[in-house]
């Protein structure tokens, strides 16, 4: 709980009886069966450089991120990386401008589950969106030449 408590402290949160070991105790109890040097730590410490410290502890408590795997968190975090919605320059200096955007339920969503389908889907809807306007077109062209002869 202390290394909780910590984080309040980098939050600049301030004493409250709602900290941040609190909430997760009353919102992921299951946090708190989990190692804290092998898989709190290394989350903690790559999304504070996401978000920075000073939105970290309410971040975390959005949504239950502490309980996902870390290779999720990157996986979908490269994700909205690649769609453009953020943009991670490299690992180590990974605070960015519009990492505020990326609130903890977006990370938390399931990629293959949720992320992906809908992604393949608008990919789909855009090509045939594009394949539509070209008969449009073809079709605008042969009727132009019609009316010129």
């Amino acid at each position: 709980m202390d290394y909780f408590d910590d984080i309040d402290v980098k939050s600049n949160t301030g004493k409250s009886d709602n900290t941040l070991a609190v909430r997760l105790l009353a919102t992921a109890p299951s946090v708190y069966s989990l190692s804290l040097a092998e898989n709190i730590i290394p989350k903690v410490n790559y999304l504070a450089a996401l978000w920075g410290w000073p939105s970290l502890s309410n971040k975390l408590c959005e949504c239950p991120l502490l309980t996902l795997s870390m290779d999720n968190i990157q996986q979908t975090l490269s994700f909205y990386n690649m769609t453009g919605y953020i943009d991670l320059p490299n690992k180590e200096g990974m605070t960015t401008e519009n990492a505020g955007n990326v609130r903890s339920r977006y990370i938390a969503t399931s990629l293959y589950n949720r992320l992906l389908p809908r992604w393949n889907f608008l990919l789909k809807e855009q090509e045939r969106k594009e394949q539509l306007l070209g008969v449009l077109a073809l079709k605008t062209d042969d009727t132009s030449r019609a009316e010129a002869i």
